[in-house]
């Protein structure tokens, strides 16, 4: 009776990796154009053009962090960590006057943010590579937003597209946001013993993303142009490619 009681309660057991490492690669951020100003809008705010000045843009940046795992019987595990990520972006727009091109306009997004995953991941059983696949939610926190314009001309001579920059300098504004992503992540992880190297690819996006010129920015009236426009600083889109050393402790529950 007592050496069935032993093997019972042993069979009982389950065995549980905990997964603690770092990780680290390249992050990519994507976002939409505010769309350009009504008439409405355009006569209400006083504004020479109806260019809202926040532009498509997509951009890289570095990614590392600490990354934590509990995983059951191998094949099924709960992911959690934290990223400091450079979530910076590019966007332009080339404009033309009465269908002449006079140049170019850029916006340069530079952000700093902490990246939060909560993913439920399931994992090949297999020996050597174990591929894996991830679903979640990933919470970006921002730390630092910061906006930059400037101006290229197609011409040397005209001196057309000079006006954008100092407007939009002077009437647009960024601020830091908190949001919510759908993250879905897969890849494979080298099975080394104690050490594991996942090689991952990331996508995530932005659960509350709205395109609307009212969603995504505050109007304020002041200012040498009449009203500041400030963007919420949300991005819709974020992805990426990680790598990194991962050491397995396992133990039985």
């Amino acid at each position: 009776m007592v050496s069935f009681g032993v093997m019972g309660s042993a069979a009982a057991q389950m065995p549980v990796d905990l997964l603690v490492g770092i990780k680290g690669g390249v992050a990519g951020t994507a976002t939409s154009e505010v769309p350009k100003l009504s008439n409405r809008q355009q006569i209400q705010y006083a504004q020479p053009t109806d260019d809202s000045g926040f532009y498509p843009g997509f951009g890289i940046g570095p990614g590392v962090g600490l990354s934590l795992e509990a995983r059951i019987l191998g094949v099924l595990g709960l992911e959690s960590g934290v990223y400091y990520m450079g979530d910076n972006l590019t966007g332009w727009q080339d404009k033309s006057v009465n269908s002449i091109p006079r140049g170019r306009v850029t916006m340069e997004h530079q952000v700093s943010a902490l990246h939060v995953p909560v993913l439920l991941k399931a994992v090949a059983p297999s020996a050597g590579l174990k591929p894996f696949l991830g679903l979640g939610l990933e919470f970006v926190f921002q730390q630092s937003s910061s906006l930059e314009y400037r101006t290229e001309r197609e011409n040397s001579n005209d001196p057309t597209i000079d006006q954008y920059g100092p407007l939009f300098s002077e009437r647009n504004r960024v601020s830091t946001a908190s949001y919510m992503m759908l993250q879905l992540t897969t890849g494979v992880e080298i099975d080394l013993g104690v050490v594991r190297v996942p090689v991952e690819l990331r996508a995530g996006y932005n659960l509350g993303w709205d395109d609307s010129f009212d969603a995504r920015v505050k109007v304020e009236s002041g200012g040498s142009t009449g009203h500041t426009f400030t963007s919420n600083g949300e991005n819709m889109a974020h992805f990426g490619i990680f790598t990194g050393v991962v050491y397995d402790y396992d133990f039985l529950l």
